[in-house]
């Protein structure tokens, strides 16, 4: 029972100590998250993706567990919370190992990797670091992106930045600064999807003020159209015998107005007056606006000559009634 002098407790039963971490044999972690998927535990197959923190999963894991999130896998809330539709995952473009069909059969899971470095032909077994491009989905060495230091990829030459760089299955501290990474690039595609959303809602706005418009103006037409009124405004259609006898009529008018206005031009000085007077009333007849006598006109028509000419008879006529009268 204790305390009689039966039992000796030891300093080990009384005094709790800290515990100790557990060791992880570091191959067979690097087996675990190299060649199987992070989510059903089962071997990594084409096709395969990546997540914005640089875990691998089978493309099929991912698509049953977005499904069913609570049903298909236990441990989901555990590993990969932070997948909420298929856009925060990667589908990769993986180099295939050219001696992996002939080895596989004679080596066990883990032991020959499936992919290697398409620059370097690094094999990606755990041993080397490797880096997806998030906006391509090529999967190239750490090493081979160090050495050439381009801003293209090296596997398909398109261009990408820093930030679109994932590590694949990296250590804890390269793990937080991948986790600040994706609460960006999140937030980055929260407010372009809003933008997006502003620009369309915008321009569904402008089509639908343009359709009010467009039938604004029909429905005017059609009223107009019914209304009797204006009717009368619009012209019908001429038939072409009647636009041909219409065209001929002006066509003759003008030759007769041309024909006047040479004669009454080239008329003899006697009778100047006259005949000019003749003119004037031929081009009134055919003309649609009649000439009036004013003093354009009769600079037009008279000559200075027959202007004396014209005075001389008026003092004439002038002066012989006069001297009837008087007599």
């Amino acid at each position: 029972m204790g305390n009689d002098g039966g039992s000796i407790p030891r300093r080990a039963e009384l005094v709790k100590q800290k515990k100790k971490k557990e060791k992880v044999d570091p191959i067979l972690h690097a087996i675990s998250i190299w060649f199987f998927c992070a989510l059903s535990k089962v071997p990594l197959s084409n096709p395969i993706v990546v997540d914005e923190v640089g875990k691998l999963y089978n493309r099929e894991a991912i698509l049953k567990h977005l499904l069913d999130p609570n049903g298909s896998y236990g441990d989901a809330d555990q590993i990969c919370a932070y997948i909420k539709s298929i856009k925060d995952v990667k589908t990769l473009k993986l180099t295939s190992n050219p001696g992996y069909e002939a080895k596989k059969a004679h080596a066990s899971v883990g032991q020959v990797p499936q992919f290697i470095c398409p620059i370097l032909q690094k094999e990606m077994n755990g041993r080397n670091r490797f880096t997806a491009n998030w906006n391509c989905g090529c999967v190239v060495s750490e090493e081979a992106i160090k050495s050439v230091g381009s801003e293209e990829c090296l596997n398909c030459n398109k261009k990408y930045g820093s930030e679109d760089l994932i590590l694949i299955n990296p250590d804890e501290s390269e793990l937080k600064d991948l986790k600040v990474r994706m609460k960006a690039r999140r937030e980055k595609r929260k407010l372009l999807k809003k933008l997006k959303a502003d620009k369309n809602k915008e321009s569904a706005g402008t089509k639908h003020l343009d359709s009010d418009h467009i039938n604004s103006q029909s429905a005017n037409k059609t009223t107009t159209n019914n209304d009797p009124s204006h009717n009368d405004t619009t012209k019908p259609e001429l038939d072409p015998s009647e636009l041909k006898k219409r065209k001929y009529t002006e066509h003759r008018q003008d030759r007769l107005k041309a024909k006047a206005l040479k004669s009454s031009l080239t008329a003899p000085n006697s009778g100047t007056l006259n005949r000019s007077i003749q003119a004037s009333k031929i081009i009134e007849k055919y003309s649609s606006n009649p000439i009036k006598n004013n003093s354009v006109t009769s600079s037009i028509f008279l000559s200075n000559d027959d202007r004396k000419r014209m005075e001389e008879n008026k003092n004439h006529l002038f002066k012989g009634t006069f001297n009837r009268y008087v007599a």
